[in-house]
């Protein structure tokens, strides 16, 4: 018996869709959230997950990438199955993410089942995350889109509870029920605000604080909201950055999505590298009233890239110092690299007329080389092997060599 593993937060929702499941013959299990649908996998894993997006705690979206991490789970199929809030993207998204389906509610029952008939037949190729597999740079693609859908439910989020207050305003004869269904979907908005990872904030024009999660004050490193409430997060913008902080913030205010690596100075005085995915919030009438941005920290990947780039000025400067010819070159004899003291070694002008010569035109027997060449692919290096060399003007050097086979990179 195959057995599903349902996650949605709505009770109405996963009671329908796991008794439709039952009379079919399926073995169900449910979770109303991200972190219970990991610690139940992990426990006994499924043969197909079927989640909604918008959740509490953990989202149907970072729910799919962490699946896609887990050597365990990462080929058992993963369906969205949603209704809130989704357009084009979202479904592109939960694509990128390694989901098999993106399927929109409501389904008629047969076709649902068609669907998940198909999937666990294996029909339906579950596609390789780039979580999983990608490179760095598709890593950082893949969180911006996170970002942006995020950004959009946010925002549909903020005008649903402002329809919501306008239809308040408008049937006085209905107030205390749609005033319960508002205060039922403001805890739910909060709870998912409150719960989400990354820094939510609100700004104004002049970049008054007029909102932020939990996650953007341990972020601050603020004890409470009201000690930064209404205050201007530009002073916290270091100095260098700080005029492009105000025009990120001009041109959401412009109507404009914007995104801007930063440092900032903590309230506790550590510096850190921030990035910002910021959208324009506009009200019922479509004025832009607030900056929405969703902000991670990305301090850890600025300092370990700031380091291997200080790690190869000092091997460069090294490399050019040093007082014996070093140089690289390809098993057929391209040289790709040497310092000034290999230059001078054989008489050439410049590095660039060295450059055009392949390593087997220096040496002025061709067995030294075939010998040198055996020996390193043997040993994977040479210690003090002893060969003739030819300089530009042929004249012939004794050479004394110290070599080592290394990758080289793509270029």
């Amino acid at each position: 018996m195959k057995r599903i593993l349902v996650v949605d937060d709505i009770l109405e929702n996963r009671y329908v869709l796991e008794a439709t499941l039952l009379a079919h013959g399926y073995d169900v299990v449910s979770a109303t959230n991200g972190v219970e649908a990991l610690a139940i996998a992990r426990s006994q894993p499924p043969d197909l997950v079927i989640s909604d997006v918008l959740m509490p705690v953990m989202d149907g979206f970072a729910l799919c990438r962490q699946w896609q991490r887990e050597e365990t789970l990462r080929k058992i199929p993963f369906v969205f199955y949603t209704a809130t809030y989704t357009d084009a993207r979202d479904g592109q998204l939960a694509k990128d993410l390694g989901a098999c389906r993106f399927v929109i509610k409501p389904q008629e029952p047969h076709e649902l089942f068609e669907i998940i008939r198909s999937v666990l037949a294996g029909s339906v190729k579950q596609l390789d995350s780039i979580v999983a597999t990608s490179s760095h740079t598709d890593e950082i693609i893949t969180l911006s889109e996170y970002n942006d859908a995020l950004v959009r439910k946010l925002e549909k989020k903020v005008t649903e509870l402002e329809a919501t207050r306008a239809a308040l305003e408008e049937d006085i004869r209905q107030r205390h029920q749609v005033e319960a269904a508002l205060r039922e979907s403001e805890a739910r908005w909060r709870l998912i605000y409150n719960t989400e990872p990354e820094c939510v904030k609100l700004l104004a024009a002049d970049g008054t604080l007029l909102e932020m999660n939990p996650a953007g004050l341990r972020m601050l490193e603020a004890d409470s909201f009201e000690q930064v409430e209404n205050q201007s997060v530009n002073s916290l913008v270091v100095a260098e950055h700080r005029d492009a902080f105000r025009k990120l913030i001009a041109k959401v205010f412009g109507g404009a999505s914007g995104t801007l690596k930063f440092q900032i100075i903590s309230l506790k005085g550590h510096r850190l590298w921030l990035e910002i995915h910021a959208s324009p919030l506009r009200d019922a009438t479509g004025s832009v009233t607030a900056l929405l941005g969703i902000t991670r920290d990305i301090t850890e990947h600025e300092l370990a890239e700031d380091a291997l780039r200080q790690s190869e000025k000092r091997y460069r400067l090294l490399f050019e110092q040093n007082l014996t010819g070093v140089f690289q070159s390809t098993l057929d004899g391209k040289i790709v690299d040497c310092n000034k003291a290999f230059v001078q070694m054989y008489g050439y002008d410049s590095m660039d007329e060295l450059l055009q010569r392949t390593s087997a035109e220096l040496y002025p027997h061709k067995r030294n080389r075939a010998d040198y060449l055996k020996l390193l692919q043997l040993n994977g290096k040479l210690t003090g092997f002893e060969l003739q060399l030819k300089r530009k003007d042929g004249s012939l050097i004794w050479g004394y060599e110290n070599v080592a086979m290394v990758p080289m990179g793509p270029d």
